[in-house]
């Protein structure tokens, strides 16, 4: 967080989980889960997460409060049911809200009250009716009513944004849901915002500042361009130079924040600026003579103000200290910043009391900073200087209600100039919403409205000047809440049960041990230790009287295990096949303390394979009838080591030993023939069971991988739609054989709302390979249904044998086109339109399948080897050292079922030989 009161509010939020789980104890380590942890972990996250925040924040807050407020005006305040249901609605403000009202009515008590009923394995639902008397949709009602008789009648005190400003950037005009971080020119002609416009990320964009027409895009996000993780839209907007022609911003880079400054005619980045020792930054602003940027840095959780110089390349910090110093802002003669902090007669760190936010100014030639009067009241945050540089602009909540006001440098006088109904606010209350023009008297601000962010502008000269102040309506007797900001039921009750909670978080060292106690702890190194974080769903059987009476032990089990700090992860599984010699394991290790992540892999995979045979077998002259598995176990250790560049681009390595053991186990039953007259066998006699091994010669190995892998693919319920991926990976192999597998796999997605164009193009080979090790491998077979579609290897292999039987030659619907289908090189290219088939598919109440996507593809595909080589030209060539492209055409469905696998089932004609349209079916996600 960038304060410690982020911070603060954070660790108690967290902390309130810890108090969860251990009243139901669910977070108790030795033992199984019980009913009780199973039923808070059951609970939905309106009653989890908004405990939460109701617990840290309590039951005044001018962020959630907007959040109703904007509900009850649209019509659109959730049910009880649609909160624990409908993974649309935010379940932390409403659930806040919730928590506050049941309190409010009940009291602080029925939080602990109720949970202790959880904990004995009650259902939250029938925990809740028992405790509060009432049942849940009743709850909701009255909840609901309580809203809006609360907060609707202020909608007849103040205005609307759309009647105080000019709608700029909105949901409906040129923007998308989502509209950030204004900045404006210093002539206030063009507006940079942030914005997804509809699309699938947050990008900054170019506006006229004037009509709110779009210019062009500025920076793309990094859902299609990884060069930024994050341009940072939650706590940062960014600052225009003084001629107007290039934007700085910040924005993460490579594991670190840096200054971005872009070309907004161009829309290319022209400047990188990395600041050492300060991993994040927000807010940069430009200095009006253009010579050096201010910005806010974050360093171990403080967060200061710093000033680079554009000419020199350094940097000189600004302010220090524990407080938190946010938002900076030139004035227009770049003598003097202004900017929000929590300095001031209400802060004590050391007791971990925090005032409120205010609005300071910071001389920069001698770091002299003098805090403004009159920002004893709510939340002031965001400077902005007036044209005349007499004047501030800053957003307060001081009524309840976030709105801007104007406060005079030299007498200090106060104005308010907005009164809306809804609300200025970003993501958070700390978020950026207002900006400024230094040649220009105008603003922009961001407004929260039908549960998404617009932007109006405001340049009325009367409007700009403000009125007087309003003064706080009281939201309790003796209370100096301001009646916007208090969560229902309002007024709340002033007896002590209903204010617990209110006055705890009021007291932060009650419960605390004393400072003297405190000086004789000591600090202790971390020490990790690895818990169960994950374990799945065991599958364990038996078996008895199988082939020959043999049986066995089936089944396997999975856990991942971490640290608290998740520096060391660990991941086990273990496979049992029936016999004790065939089962198998897998666990890898991971090392994440570093930028470098490290590891080690152990694996014993049995690959078995098996098939009947029996018969008379004249050397022996003896009957036999035989289960005959072909068994290999894959060895395997490896090291592993990976950089990440971004969050979307990493380099892996891997090594170590392999070896594959094979062997042929058969079982199987022996008997003397029983011969007629006429020497034909007519039956058998004196049967016994015998069992063995046949050894065949072991591969021993040593592999190694270097990979480039990208992957920004954003995935829907079956596929991905937009984004790309690929891999680049070489992979030496020595011992028993030598060669060099290549693996070149490149997948890109259009994304044209609602359709999807996918393709991709992928090979893979073996090369250097000589003609032992090529049989003892084995080929690679193009007709996987990943791969390609139509070319089913059982299929083929029936109609090769119906062909020979009937006429004894090949054909390309026979033998031919199976042999086509291997080689120990394979390119493939895979194209498909993928469109929504159905939205959702419902079967009854509480039953039904996520959508279901439906598809047109052509798949092509070529397989060679040594001694043949791939020409471009379709079908079965006459040569038989040519390999020509084979190719299918068709339709397709798929549907996620229930999360636990992707069925596909095509309707696909090869377009090769005079096979027809046929079904096929796999259960694999696409590409």
């Amino acid at each position: 967080a960038h304060t410690y009161a982020e911070t603060d509010h954070v660790l108690g939020h967290e902390l309130v989980h810890a108090f969860q789980y251990d009243i139901s104890g669910l977070g108790r380590s030795a033992g199984s889960i019980g009913a009780g942890g199973r039923a808070v972990a059951q609970a939905p996250l309106w009653f989890i997460e908004g405990m939460a925040e109701y617990l840290t924040l309590g039951p005044i807050d001018a962020h959630t409060a907007m959040w109703l407020r904007d509900a009850a005006v649209t019509g659109e305040l959730p049910t009880l049911r649609q909160l624990a249901t409908d993974p649309r609605i935010f379940p932390y403000r409403y659930g806040h809200a919730l928590w506050a009202y049941i309190t409010g009515r009940w009291g602080d008590a029925v939080v602990g009250q109720i949970l202790r009923e959880m904990g004995r394995g009650v259902p939250y639902q029938q925990a809740m009716q028992q405790i509060l008397n009432v049942t849940l949709e009743q709850l909701s009602d009255e909840w609901q009513t309580a809203v809006r008789r609360t907060y609707l009648p202020l909608l007849g005190e103040r205005a609307e944004a759309r009647e105080v400003g000019t709608p700029l950037i909105t949901r409906d005009q040129r923007g998308g849901r989502i509209n950030l971080a204004p900045a404006l020119s210093p002539d206030g002609r063009r507006l940079a915002f942030l914005s997804e416009r509809g699309n699938l990320d947050i990008e900054l964009w170019l506006a006229d500042a004037e009509t709110g027409q779009v210019i062009r895009r500025l920076v793309r996000g990094a859902a299609f361009d990884p060069h930024f993780g994050s341009l940072n839209f939650i706590a940062s907007a960014g600052s225009f130079s003084p001629d107007g022609r290039q934007l700085a911003f910040a924005a993460l880079r490579r594991g670190g924040n840096v200054i971005a400054i872009v070309d907004v005619e161009r829309a290319r980045v022209v400047r990188e600026i990395r600041i050492p020792d300060v991993p994040e930054i927000t807010n940069p602003s430009w200095s009006p003579d253009g010579g050096s940027i201010a910005f806010a840095g974050t360093q171990g959780g403080i967060t200061n103000l710093y000033l680079f110089d554009l000419g020199t390349g350094e940097t000189r910090q600004l302010t220090s200290g524990r407080n938190a110093d946010l938002m900076p802002a030139f004035s227009p003669d770049g003598r003097t910043i202004a900017f929000a902090t929590d300095r001031g007669p209400g802060t004590d760190m050391d007791a971990l009391r925090f005032g409120p936010y205010r609005i300071a100014l910071l001389e920069v030639a001698t770091g002299e900073i003098r805090l403004l009067p009159g920002m004893e009241g709510g939340r002031n945050i965001n400077p902005v200087w007036a044209q005349d540089g007499q004047g501030l602009f800053f957003v307060s909540d001081r009524t309840g209600i976030a709105n801007i006001h104007r406060i005079d440098i030299g007498t200090g006088a106060l104005t308010q100039v907005t009164h809306i109904f809804e609300g200025i606010s970003g993501f958070t209350q700390l978020s950026p919403v207002l900006a400024g023009a230094r040649g220009a008297n105008r603003l922009v601000f961001t407004v929260y409205q039908r549960g998404g962010y617009n932007l109006y502008r405001l340049d009325d000269p009367t409007r700009l000047a403000g009125t007087p102040l309003d003064t706080p309506m009281t939201g309790t007797d003796g209370a100096a809440a301001p009646l916007p900001a208090v969560l229902p039921p309002a007024p709340r009750p002033v007896e002590g049960p209903f204010r617990q909670v209110a006055a705890y978080l009021a007291d932060p060292l009650t419960g605390l041990p004393s400072p003297q106690v405190a000086a004789g702890w000591e600090i202790a190194p971390y020490r990790p230790r690895l818990t169960l974080d994950y374990i799945g769903q065991p599958q364990v059987g038996f078996s008895t009287g199988g082939a020959f009476g043999q049986g066995g032990l089936y089944g396997g089990i999975a856990g991942v295990w971490s640290d608290m700090l998740a520096r060391h992860t660990l991941f086990g599984a273990v496979q049992a096949q029936g016999q004790i010699e065939e089962f198998g394991f897998s666990t890898i290790y991971l090392y994440r303390r570093l930028r470098w992540d490290f590891g080690a892999a152990a694996q014993r995979i049995p690959y078995i394979s098996a098939g009947r045979r029996q018969g008379f077998d004249p050397q022996t002259n003896l009957y036999r009838d035989q289960v005959v598995a072909f068994r290999t176990f894959d060895w395997r250790l490896q090291g592993l080591a990976q950089l990440p560049f971004s969050k979307v681009q990493r380099v892996e390595f891997a090594a170590g030993p392999r070896r594959l053991a094979r062997d042929i186990h058969i079982r199987e039953v022996v008997a003397d023939p029983v011969r007629g007259p006429g020497g034909q066998i007519i039956g058998t006699t004196n049967p016994r069971f015998e069992e063995s091994r046949e050894s065949v010669d072991a591969f021993n190995l040593f592999e190694s991988s270097a990979a480039l892998v990208y992957d920004n693919a954003l995935f829907g319920w079956t596929s991905p739609f937009a984004g790309q991926r690929y891999r680049l990976e070489v992979s030496p192999t020595f011992g028993t054989v030598r060669f060099m597998s290549g693996l070149a796999d490149y997948r890109r997605y259009l994304w044209l709302r609602p359709l999807t164009l996918a393709g991709r193009g992928l090979h893979f080979g073996r090369y250097g390979l000589d003609t032992e090790a090529e049989q003892a491998l084995g080929p690679l077979f193009l007709g996987q249904p990943m791969l390609m579609r139509g070319f089913q290897y059982s299929d083929l292999v029936n109609r090769c044998l119906a062909n020979l039987r009937q006429d004894g030659i090949e054909s390309e619907d026979g033998c031919a086109l199976l042999d086509q289908l291997f080689g120990q090189r394979i390119a493939v290219a895979n194209f498909e339109l993928r469109f929504p088939l159905v939205r959702a598919l419902v079967l009854g109440p509480g039953i039904g399948f996520p959508p279901i996507e439906g598809f047109l593809f052509y798949d092509a595909g070529v397989a060679w080897g040594q001694g043949t080589r791939p020409v471009f030209a379709g079908g079965i060539q006459e040569d038989t050292a040519q390999r020509g492209i084979l190719s299918s055409a068709g339709v397709g469905g798929r549907i996620n079922v229930f999360g636990y696998l992707i069925l596909e089932v095509d309707y696909v004609r090869p377009l090769v030989g005079d096979r027809g349209w046929q079904w096929q079916i796999a259960v694999q996600p696409g590409f």
